[in-house]
């Protein structure tokens, strides 16, 4: 009997063991949940910062893209199928799927953004293209702070 007893408390120690391992990985695996949570927020607004420098530099220094261009190469990818489309562009629609990963309101905050980006593409009118493009800066502008 007294080697039942002995036995029992030796598995419950055990047991209680396991339960403080288990507990403890538990912890350990939040803290790296929220450092990749927090790795592909980071990711997903230096993408961001990446796509409205390159709005800048191709729209007023390289005049790749502009009023009446989609985001390829030769301006209208219907017109040149074989032409590339910008990188910068492409990671920003990486980034959209990604955000829906992460979290909901990163998914409708990036889906703002791909609209907003989207529909500066072939915007025939100067003025209202530039209209839209200082308001994606604007908000861009306001996401860095």
């Amino acid at each position: 009997m007294r080697e039942y007893r002995k036995q029992g408390r030796e598995w419950l120690k055990q047991e209680q063991e396991r339960i403080e391992q288990h507990k403890e990985t538990a912890v350990q695996m939040d803290i790296w949940r929220k450092q990749i949570h927090a790795d592909r927020v980071a990711e997903i607004f230096s993408v961001l910062r990446e796509f409205h420098n390159f709005l800048i530099r191709s729209v007023h220094i390289d005049k790749t893209f502009g009023p009446g261009r989609d985001y390829s190469a030769f301006g209208n990818i219907s017109l040149h199928p074989e032409g590339r489309i910008f990188p910068e562009y492409l990671a920003l629609q990486e980034a959209y799927y990604l955000s829906y990963l992460v979290s909901d309101p990163l998914a409708a905050f990036m889906k703002e953004r791909m609209t907003e980006a989207d529909g500066l593409q072939r915007v025939n009118d100067s003025e209202e293209f530039h209209r839209k493009l200082m308001e994606f800066g604007r908000i861009q502008d306001g996401c860095e702070d």
